[in-house]
């Protein structure tokens, strides 16, 4: 039998130009469909759709107050400027304010060389050449520090937002929780690495634009109003009310493909992280092709939902620009009305037509160039600012004055609407983000009526031999809510070693605070990104140390161990020659941990770790799984010598030899404590065998009060 893969006959975006396995029949050449099962990795799609609404709104009011709360201690202490975006923003907004001013003289500036040319006044005009240099380099070195502070802006919400997520999520209890029972939640990890950053960079981009718009809308808004009365005003505002809610309704649409765009962007990144993790089993599987044939199909979700993006933005920007454009036919209407009702019947069609024109000829060329990006603001400015200068101003001066202030009025109110595209980009990233940190509150709440001491002590004077852990009518549950236990009542004492088993390997596991005195062994050992002292060593950071403390760079490192204790370790577990194996004790290998040792080697270091911490209790979750006999015998007679209280998982009926006491579970939620030696090994092993029935399957659970 021999593995073909044949053309998928789908006509779905996410199918076409892709293969999927079929098995073909040496003896009869006869091709069968292998279904291809493309699951996502973390999580379903979700169902709930998102879009700029009010739900939007109260998450983005969330995370701006999370941002721009001050510190408790005031203010003004230092705790505020670092933990705070406030004092940032103010500096911000005051960049922007000089730079508008700038701005706004450098545009002056073409109206004054136009008069000194018509005026064929040389001195003057060499008298304009030095100020207009300095005002353009400090325009250039104004958009500059807009820029710069754009910058910091946006490093500054993604530290602070990143800081306060992972000091939720980054919990006891709480992250495994949320990964284990919460499928709403789909790769966390990419929400905070990558939503957040472009959450932050998003903000930048709107805020660069329009930091100081409300204080520049409000001014222009009073001067409009007290030069030409409200009908210009008026006109404007409704013009603007009528572009945000033709794009409000182009955006809410975009903001749902932006959500699933980073949830299949997620699930793109996790299919390449699973190739590297297990690289060695694919390819002794012979599985490349599979590989990439799954691995495609999500690109080509990826990619069939960027592409929705392309094409709903299209109508965005063709609305976006329009709204631009058809500005130029506002300013014609405000110019219309003054003439229209009679207030300029004194001036001669030549007068008219030249106040026309010069208001008119401006406005249309930055109707026509000045909404372009590319060109500097001050360009842009000038263009509006030009139609004031006149070398022979004519009588009604107001016009002209009133003509600026409402295209100048236009144009800011122009270039919000322009933020359309980045709005709808925005609140994809406001969904993701908010959804997490809901749901990390969800969590925390439901936490806050859990109590478990840890270890339980009835004096903290009394004797070691009198600790204890006790359980009383506690239910546990899988992490799907597949009941395991009800109504457990177990005392485990201390010198007391057990043994839990189950029906088809279903393990009970509660959610302990494990910590110095309670550790646990999984079968898979957690390798860290570090050095050989640091995997020994580890947890060897002090957990009450804080996010301000991680902020200021503070040392966390609170243990230490010796060249000369590490050896005798790695003597006691079997692992002497790696002493040999790495450069130093203290250079970092990474992800190369997993290659330098076996699986059997991997679960060795790990009972270093116990054998150098010494805890109260160890629990074991088949971590000896990859291990011969002997090397258990050993390492499970060290942990009593040490006074090391074990709770192992594991249906390796050899180990009770090691263990005093059995808890086997039946079908029902029941269970059975036994007593090796009072009870006798032989009963204790039929009764394995029969909860078990022969077969072995992890099924871990948490625990429900």
């Amino acid at each position: 039998m021999r593995l073909g893969y044949r053309s998928v006959p789908d006509d779905t975006p996410h199918a076409q130009n892709f293969e999927v396995p079929t098995i073909k029949d040496d003896d009869d050449r006869r091709a069968r469909h292998v279904p291809l099962d493309i699951t996502t990795p973390t999580a379903p799609p979700p169902k709930q759709r998102y879009s700029f609404d009010k739900l939007f709104l109260q998450r983005l009011k969330r995370i701006l107050r999370l941002l721009f709360t001050p510190s408790t201690q005031g203010l003004f202490s230092r705790e505020s400027r670092e933990r705070s975006l406030l004092w940032m923003y103010l500096v911000f907004v005051g960049v922007s304010c000089l730079n508008e001013v700038v701005v706004y003289f450098v545009g002056m500036v073409t109206g004054k060389f136009y008069k000194v040319l018509v005026d064929k006044n040389a001195q003057a005009f060499g008298a304009l050449i030095l100020p207009t240099i300095l005002l353009i380099a400090a325009a250039a070195l104004g958009k500059s520090l807009v820029k710069f502070m754009g910058g910091l802006f946006s490093l500054k919400i993604r530290r602070l937002l990143t800081d306060y997520i992972q000091d939720q999520y980054i919990q006891r209890n709480i992250f495994y929780r949320l990964l284990a029972m919460h499928e709403s939640i789909d790769n966390p990890d990419q929400r905070i690495t990558q939503d957040v950053d472009k959450f932050a960079e998003t903000v930048r981009k709107i805020c660069e634009e329009l930091i100081i718009s409300p204080l520049l809308i409000i001014y222009y808004t009073y001067k409009c109003w007290s030069v030409g009365g409200f009908i210009g005003p008026f006109l404007i505002y409704t013009y603007f009310a009528l572009g945000s809610v033709s794009s409000r309704a182009l955006i809410n649409p975009i903001v749902n493909i932006v959500f699933m765009k980073e949830f299949h962007e997620g699930n793109f990144r996790y299919l390449h992280v699973r190739l590297r993790q297990f690289a060695e089993s694919i390819a002794f599987s012979r599985g490349e092709k599979e590989e990439n044939v799954r691995i495609g199909l999500s690109l080509s979700a990826l990619l069939s939902y960027q592409r929705q993006i392309v094409n709903k933005e299209l109508a965005l920007q063709l609305v976006t620009e329009a709204f631009s454009y058809f500005g130029s036919i506002l300013s014609y209407l405000i110019i219309a009305i003054p003439i229209f009702t009679g207030r300029y019947d004194g001036m001669s069609s030549g007068e008219l037509s030249e106040l026309i024109s010069k208001v008119c000829d401006g406005e249309s060329y930055f109707c026509s160039h000045a909404l372009n990006d590319s060109l500097p603001r001050y360009m842009r400015q000038s263009f509006i600012a030009h139609p004031t200068i006149s070398t022979n101003p004519p009588p009604p001066g107001l016009f002209e004055q009133n003509a600026f202030l409402s295209l100048y009025l236009i144009y800011r109110f122009t270039v919000i609407i322009e933020q359309s595209t980045k709005i709808s980009d925005l609140a994809g990233y406001t969904a993701r983000i908010g959804q997490l940190i809901e749901t990390l509150t969800d969590i925390h709440t439901e936490l806050e009526n859990i109590d478990i001491d840890n270890p339980y002590r009835e004096e903290e004077d009394q004797a070691i031999a009198n600790i204890f852990i006790k359980f009383e009518n506690i239910s546990f549950s899988s992490p799907t809510g597949k009941p395991i236990m009800s109504n457990l009542d177990l005392l485990i004492e201390k010198d007391t070693n057990w043994m839990l088993v189950g029906p088809n390997g279903r393990v009970v596991l509660p959610t302990l605070k494990t910590g110095r005195e309670i550790i646990f062994l999984p079968q898979t050992p957690y390798l860290l990104f570090g050095s050989l002292r640091a995997q020994i060593t580890y947890p060897s950071i002090d957990s009450t140390n804080n996010s301000r403390q991680r902020h200021l760079g503070i040392s966390f490192l609170i243990v230490t161990i010796s060249d000369e204790d590490i050896e005798l370790l790695l003597q006691q577990v079997g692992l002497s020659h790696l002493a040999t194996m790495v450069e130093s004790f203290d250079t970092p290998y990474g992800q190369d941990w997993y290659k330098m040792l076996s699986p059997g080697e991997q679960q060795k270091l790990s009972f270093a770790r116990i054998f150098y911490w010494k805890p109260l209790f160890a629990i074991l979750d088949e971590a000896t799984s990859h291990m011969d006999s002997t090397t258990e015998s050993s390492l499970f007679s060290q942990a009593r010598n040490l006074g090391i209280s074990l709770i192992t998982v594991s249906h390796n009926t050899n180990l009770l030899l090691y263990h005093d006491r059995v808890l086997v579970l039946d079908w029902k939620g029941g269970y059975t404590t036994m007593n090796v030696e009072e009870d006798g090994m032989d009963v204790v092993r039929e009764a394995i065998r029969q909860s078990s029935g022969g077969k072995v399957r992890r099924d871990v659970g948490v625990v429900e009060m």
